[in-house]
């Protein structure tokens, strides 16, 4: 274990890298990650819950004790501070920095520099980051900061360790799931790093065992919901092949950025590791590796016990299920404390071969290269979001919303701007179409017996798939997302007459529904068979229209 005083340049490398990388997060309007918004719609219930100028009384109710809620707990709390949009950039912005000061607390803990920590800099800004991930985000910082007390927990078990290690399981639970898998994985190896005594062993395994209970009492409450006709039911699970997993390392890692980008990103880290890995193999530290079976185990596994957790982690990327209960991306949540245990286990320790002056360079180049390459992102997100924030006042409140993403190409960006349509709840509330309320885990979720699964479910696919005569009965308010002037005045042509026009602001439209409105708490009706005409058949025939009237360029009557 490092001795390395917190306040010497090595140790608070980490905390500087990761408060640059969480800057952009703070000074941009609102952050290019495709689902937080999606979030934001669930704190602005959570915020306005019980307030009838907001919602419908029944509308929502709360959905407390399930996993992945950390995030929404701690922001709903600081929103009444800062108001909705601040208190959730900083929960993002405050995990972001968690995420590189955790890596560098675990690497002190490890004996290792903790300049190896920067090398976790794509874990706060890269592919979770993009996605919108927040509780993964989160669920690092937490991990990186509980694995140190999980060990110590090993090394001298007590009653005491055993509260502890319980309350990092349980904050783990509530941070991300996955990460208390991996938390309990590394008990289980910190267990098997010790002489096997009944005692001892039990009372090292008891974090392991709160967090099966933890994990077994929530599936059995997520089958319950799961199984009734209120919650939909599950998707299937969905494997990938191991290849297909191994082709997307490089931009699991960094985000879907372009493959020049995403390539010089991947080859920097690798490259860093690989440095800090041939400093060990230098000092000779591997000398306690034989090739044949070590005896005793137990030695072996505890000098070896954070590369071990780590290839278990990196199995589960490879093996465990890419779709499982209406979830997408589940074995790749497990990529990353694979990538960040073995880039700091890899580091040589301080005390034999403190870190090079080059690899400090590629540690610290990485979390740069990260903001230049990204940078882009942030002003196309801020540029869209502060358009969008015009519009939002006249949307009227306590309506039901649904959006259409009229763009056949996103261009260069990599995040999903028309998401942003959830960003009205905190101030007008209401419900749109599709929101992180319908979870089965959300803290706020909608009351089953007012879900719109029909027209959620075709819509899901393109929301070109909406069918102006029907739907307009159910959503007061359309917000049409294109970057294209020409298709977006297709669109809202073919939107005409159920719908007309009520404002402009840059890439956005919006337009209100000219039909009856069923109340925002009515159950699902019953659409007719067959549905009448689709948004995209309407906006085929504006364009041929358009074409034919030499309005297209380049277009003759």
């Amino acid at each position: 274990m490092s001795t390395t005083p917190w306040w010497k340049t090595s140790a608070v490398a980490p905390v500087i890298a990761g408060t640059f990388l969480a800057l952009p997060t703070l000074i941009t309007a609102f952050p290019p990650m495709s689902d937080l918004p999606l979030h934001v719609g669930v704190i602005g219930v959570l915020r306005h819950l019980g307030d009838p100028a907001y919602f419908p009384p029944d509308l929502y109710h709360l959905n407390l004790g399930h996993p992945n809620q950390l995030f929404h707990l701690v922001a709903w709390a600081l929103s009444y501070l800062v108001g909705v949009d601040w208190a959730v950039k900083l929960v993002v912005a405050g995990a972001q920095v968690g995420i590189l000061a955790g890596g560098g607390r675990l690497a002190r803990h490890m004996g290792v520099s903790p300049w190896a920590a920067l090398l976790l800099s794509p874990l706060a800004l890269g592919w979770g980051y993009f996605w919108g991930l927040v509780a993964n985000l989160v669920g690092f910082a937490v991990l990186f900061f509980a694995l140190p007390g999980l060990d110590r927990a090993a090394d001298r078990p007590s009653m005491r360790g055993i509260l502890a290690s319980g309350g990092w399981m349980v904050l783990l639970y509530l941070a991300h799931e996955s990460v208390m898998v991996v938390a309990a994985s590394a008990v289980l190896v910190f267990t098997l790093g010790h002489p096997l005594r009944a005692k001892e062993t039990m009372m090292r395994l008891a974090p392991l065992g709160i967090a099966v209970a933890i994990f077994f009492l929530h599936l059995a409450a997520q089958a319950r919901l799961a199984g009734s006709a209120e919650a939909g039911g599950f998707a299937a699970t969905e494997f990938h092949s191991p290849l297909t997993n191994l082709a997307e390392v490089p931009a699991t890692l960094t985000g879907p950025l372009d493959v020049v980008s995403r390539t010089a990103l991947f080859s920097l880290a690798m490259a860093g590791i690989a440095l800090f890995a041939a400093e060990r193999w230098r000092a000779r530290e591997t000398q306690a590796l034989r090739l044949h079976w070590p005896r005793p185990l137990a030695p072996f596994v505890h000098r070896f016990r954070y590369e071990i957790v780590a290839v278990l982690s990196g199995i589960a990327f490879f093996v465990a299920p890419y779709g499982m209960a209406g979830g997408t991306m589940f074995n790749q949540r497990f990529y990353h404390p694979a990538y960040a245990l073995l880039a700091l286990a890899l580091a040589p320790q301080v005390t034999r071969r403190p870190a090079s002056l080059l690899n400090k360079l590629i540690a610290a180049t990485l979390p740069l290269g990260l903001l230049l390459v990204d940078w882009p992102q942030f002003e196309e997100s801020g540029r869209s979001a502060r358009e969008l924030d015009k519009l939002i006042p006249e949307i009227a409140m306590s309506s039901s919303v649904a959006y259409i993403e009229a763009d056949i190409d996103p261009g260069d960006r990599i995040f999903n701007a028309s998401t942003a349509a959830c960003r009205l709840m905190p101030e007008r509330g209401g419900r749109v179409i599709f929101s992180f309320t319908e979870s089965i885990i959300a803290p706020a979720r909608l009351d089953p017996r007012f879900r719109w699964d029909e027209v959620r479910a075709r819509m899901s696919v393109s929301s070109l798939d909406l069918s102006p005569p029907y739907d307009l009965h159910l959503f007061r308010y359309l917000l049409v997302h294109s970057r294209t002037p020409l298709l977006a005045m297709v669109t809202t042509k073919a939107l005409e007459p159920e719908a007309h026009v009520v404002d402009t602001s840059g890439e956005w439209t919006l337009l209100e529904s000219n039909l009856p409105l069923l109340p925002l708490d009515s159950p699902q009706p019953r659409p007719p068979d067959p549905l009448p005409a689709f948004l995209r058949t309407r906006a085929l025939q504006v364009l041929k229209r358009a074409q034919a009237e030499g309005i297209v360029p380049g277009a003759t009557r």
